[in-house]
């Protein structure tokens, strides 16, 4: 078995986005997904027909989609911002024996290197923290995928349950941005993308599917049920010639 475990932290990042807010949503389970979703595993034949082999979870949380990578025998590596959430991947690997790679790290400053993977698995992730900030994280998700890659995505649409308790109990700091510090999210900073904009975040990619769909819901969404936790499910390829 190899299981890489590294530690990367990026100097002053510490209070971007609420990274001790996270690290405590994932200690206490209140972010608590654990099974893949079914988005997820039904791209795994279609990363494999592309030939992809090195494949990132990026924001990887509690683990659940590092482990079905490895499971199908891809080259997996995985990154989260909190010490726990890492940790707590690198364990349930360890029960099945499986390798990764496993990095604490900031998904605005990745340390791979250029055109390194296949597929970019970014799932809830790219939308977390103020709007130059998602940026980065967008710019850092293009810059470490190969050309002709494929980058797979849910990003929290303006309809998601979160931006409706944040216009409720939030703090809007930038435009559909909002500072939400209830209902155990922490000071968690969330944006939400109309589909336009995400079209523009992929606008040098060749974008294959994109569709609101309503994902499964968290401790923290689940107390909304008039809400229906939507995201801009997103499928794209890096130009060959990029």
């Amino acid at each position: 078995m190899r299981l890489l475990l590294r530690f990367e932290r990026s100097p002053g990042r510490g209070s971007m986005s609420g990274r001790s807010g996270w690290d405590k949503m994932i200690a206490t389970k209140t972010y608590g997904l654990v099974e893949p979703d079914a988005y997820v595993a039904n791209k795994l034949n279609l990363f494999k027909n592309l030939g992809a082999r090195k494949v990132l979870d990026l924001g990887c949380g509690q683990g659940r989609h590092t482990l079905l990578l490895a499971r199908k025998y891809f080259e997996t590596f995985a990154l989260d911002i909190s010490p726990t959430a890492v940790m707590t991947t690198k364990n349930v690997l360890e029960k099945e024996g499986l390798s990764a790679d496993i990095m604490v790290g900031d998904m605005r400053e990745i340390a791979h290197p250029d055109n390194f993977f296949d597929v970019v698995l970014a799932w809830r992730s790219l939308y977390l923290g103020k709007i130059d900030e998602v940026r980065r994280s967008f710019s850092e998700a293009k810059r470490i995928l190969r050309p002709g890659g494929i980058i797979y995505a849910s990003i929290r649409s303006t309809n998601n349950t979160l931006c409706h308790v944040g216009k409720l109990k939030g703090e809007e700091i930038e435009a559909n941005t909002f500072l939400l510090n209830c209902d155990g999210l922490s000071g968690i900073i969330y944006h939400f993308f109309t589909k336009e904009e995400v079209a523009g975040h992929f606008s040098d990619f060749e974008i294959l599917e994109i569709e609101e769909l309503e994902l499964q819901h968290t401790e923290y969404t689940a107390r909304y049920p008039e809400h229906k936790n939507l995201f801009w499910l997103v499928l794209a390829k890096k130009p060959e010639n990029s």
